[in-house]
Parts: C-alpha cells; structure tokens; sequence
C-alpha cells in the first residue's frame, strides 16, 4: 500500500493530539506501511488508541487490495468466487423454471375506424361510384338515366351539390334526378336522361 487512509470519523480525534503525540502516530503508521518497525518510537498515551484503530483500518485495505489485484489479474470480480465448470453443471442440474402461469384472457379489442374509413350511416352509399355502379342502380329503377353523364356531371364538380354541399348519398342524387326528369317530360320510354336535360344550376 502507498498510502495511509485516515477515515473522516478519526479526523477530530487526530486533530485533537498534541503536536509531538501527532508525529508519533504518524511515524509509527508510516514505519508500519513500509513493513519495519524498527527505530520508530512507540505511540503511547493518547495517540496509541488511534494508532490501533488506523492500523486495523490499513490491515483490512491492503486485504481487499490484495484481492482486488488478483481479480484484476485473473480477469474477475475480487467479490464473487470462481465458479468451475462442475458448480455450473450442478447449478444447472439443481435448475428447475418455475412452473408456468396461465396467460389472463385477453379482452375483445374493440378498433374504431378512422374518420375516412368510417361506414356511410343510415344505408348511405359511398361516394364517388363507378359507371357501372350507376348503371346498375339505374338499370334496376328503370329510370332511364344515363350513368355516364350523371357520373361525369357530378365528377366536374368534385361531387358537391348545390352551394357546395359535399354528396354523401349518390343514389338520392340518381333519385333527384328521376323524378326532375319525371316533372319535365314525363316517361319517355328508354330514352337515357342526358345533361342536356339538367337544368343548369340545379343537380
């Protein structure tokens, strides 16, 4: 060891020695460290205490130093023992995983779709539709309408209606314009219902 260590709780009571009992105390630790105790005068009186307590606090570092350099060397902790493989086969022989629990039941997760993906309310259909969507739905009404030019009508303005009103229910709109055809002309047996026939300003 290449230095004394002197705790903080042994500070006042070296401090509190007279100057000459000081010297002593530190001559005899440092004849001490160095391993020869010869020539050096004895620590008596009140330094002696002191010196006993600094010399066991010595002993008991230059252990761990001891142990701290061998396990530095031995590429280990100074704490733990070394474990040799016959521990290590016994460690996993003694080895026994705890028995396993049963996973808790998982609670039905209940995923809201988001606002773009959210199904049309009330039987409303989805919009924009194909032509065939709307030749279909116009097929089956009989009405006469011709789907391309009610899609084309409503794709030229970014399906809205009116003052700007977004479409949400093509086939009402398909509706609307049945029965505006119905009020103008009347049935007109399987004649399609054009743009020409729309009022402009209106759907």
């Amino acid at each position: 060891m290449d230095y004394i260590k002197i705790p903080v709780i042994c500070i006042e009571a070296v401090l509190a020695l007279t100057v000459p009992e000081r010297g002593r105390l530190l001559g005899s630790l440092l004849r001490y460290i160095q391993g020869s105790e010869e020539g050096a005068e004895e620590p008596r009186g009140n330094e002696y205490s002191l010196y006993l307590v600094l010399k066991a606090q010595m002993d008991k570092d230059m252990i761990i130093s001891k142990k701290r350099a061998e396990a530095g060397r031995a590429g280990g902790s100074a704490s733990k023992p070394k474990q040799t493989e016959a521990n290590r086969s016994k460690c996993k022989q003694n080895f026994s995983p705890p028995p396993s629990l049963p996973s808790p039941p998982t609670p039905p997760v209940s995923i809201s779709p988001s606002p773009k993906e959210k199904p049309p309310k009330g039987g409303k259909k989805k919009v924009p539709p194909t032509v065939d969507e709307v030749r279909a739905y116009c097929l089956e009404r009989g009405n006469g309408i011709d789907p391309q030019a009610f899609v084309d009508y409503y794709e030229a303005r970014g399906w809205k209606y009116g003052p700007g009103k977004p479409v949400v229910d093509w086939k009402a709109c398909v509706r609307t314009w049945e029965n505006r055809r119905k009020q103008e002309g009347g049935e007109q047996g399987e004649r399609y219902f054009t743009l020409a026939d729309v009022p402009r300003g209106h759907d």
